[in-house]
């Protein structure tokens, strides 16, 4: 089983800051990856894995006040 949980690149960050890739950037000095739920899910069943379960979702950590857009996913390998 791999479990997933990732900044989608519908988070309200993706695009702020200094821009290194297309979903990567330099903001408030910490790097931050975002991930394009959709195009995960296609490589991960393309390397052989079914998807048990995926959801993009605004949560609230308990340090950061604003919330955050994740992904999450479950997969198996086939």
């Amino acid at each position: 089983m791999l479990f997933i949980e990732a900044r989608s690149i519908h988070d309200e960050l993706c695009g702020q800051g200094k821009k290194i890739s297309e979903y990567e950037y330099i903001y408030d000095n910490h790097y931050i990856r975002f991930v394009d739920k959709d195009k995960l899910i296609k490589k991960l069943e393309k390397l052989g894995f079914s998807i048990v379960y995926e959801e993009e979702k605004s949560i609230t950590s308990k340090t950061e006040i604003k919330s955050s857009t994740v992904l999450q996913i479950v997969a198996k390998y086939k």
